[in-house]
């Protein structure tokens, strides 16, 4: 069956395949996190993409921040791992998926690509995992919100610059996925 939505590429790997386990999990996840009250919401945050065991202590600390907040439209920015390219990479699919459900793309993305700032390449997004790894905590702690994922190629920075300004004007929250340290506080 064809579905419209970009199917999970790592769940079962990177994170539990099960949606019973994997909202267990997130949970988890986040209940253990300690809690953090600045006196104001960042509008960017950096979160770790490996696997949940690895890398989800870490990212449920900052991704705890936003279950107060209510957000309800979110930027995505990570790295491509398997497809090289020059650019900005938005999926050819209007939702992506996974154990929890699908979450829609938000319409800023249609702006990227009308600007010049993104292209579409499902080939890009197939595989990878650094935003799909995001997914579920969003799920968890901003469910029903909209999603603006694009992956970085071999790119100056100006570009990238110039998209995440276009979603921080257009009011979203921008998440950064990392290949930082994947277990330091």
């Amino acid at each position: 069956m064809k579905t419209d939505a970009r199917p999970p590429a790592v769940a079962g790997s990177f994170y539990q395949g099960g949606r019973r386990r994997l909202l267990e999990d997130v949970e988890a996840l986040l209940a253990d996190a300690p809690e953090s009250s600045p006196a104001l919401l960042p509008r960017i945050l950096i979160v770790p993409h490996a696997g949940h065991v690895y890398s989800g202590p870490v990212a449920a600390r900052g991704y705890r921040l936003l279950a107060r907040e209510g957000v309800k439209r979110v930027g995505l920015i990570g790295p491509s791992h398997y497809v090289p390219f020059r650019g900005l990479a938005a999926p050819q699919h209007p939702r992506m998926e996974t154990p929890l459900g699908t979450v829609d793309l938000d319409p800023v993305v249609d702006e990227l690509v009308r600007n010049g700032s993104a292209f579409r390449s499902e080939r890009a997004h197939a595989r990878e995992h650094s935003l799909e790894v995001q997914l579920p905590f969003l799920q968890v702690v901003a469910p029903g919100s909209k999603i603006a994922p694009l992956l970085t190629g071999d790119e100056d920075p100006g570009p990238t610059q110039q998209a995440v300004d276009t979603m921080l004007d257009a009011g979203l929250f921008v998440t950064v996925s990392s290949d930082l340290s994947h277990y330091h506080d």
